[in-house]
């Protein structure tokens, strides 16, 4: 009998905080201040997209409001470093 492996496409608060190498209370603390691409609820359950955290890291951490704005292809904002 085969058992399915775990989709690594969606990472819950704690691979989060892994992926960004921060506590879990501090991945959560930037969710809820609106720093962090937005994440999918699945009934009580929060997920993120790993590829988006992936393009959001590369596009230097934009706040939430930034990231959907370079996300749907609108205008051009410059990335604060």
């Amino acid at each position: 009998m085969t058992t399915a492996t775990p989709s690594a496409e969606l990472v819950d608060m704690d691979g989060l905080a892994v992926m960004l190498a921060c506590s879990k209370r501090h991945a959560a603390r930037l969710d809820v201040a609106g720093k962090l691409p937005m994440g999918l609820k699945l009934g009580r359950c929060k997920r993120w997209v790993v590829q988006e955290i992936r393009d959001w890291v590369t596009a230097g951490c934009p706040p939430r409001s930034k990231w959907e704005v370079i996300k749907s292809g609108g205008p051009k904002l410059r990335v604060a470093r």
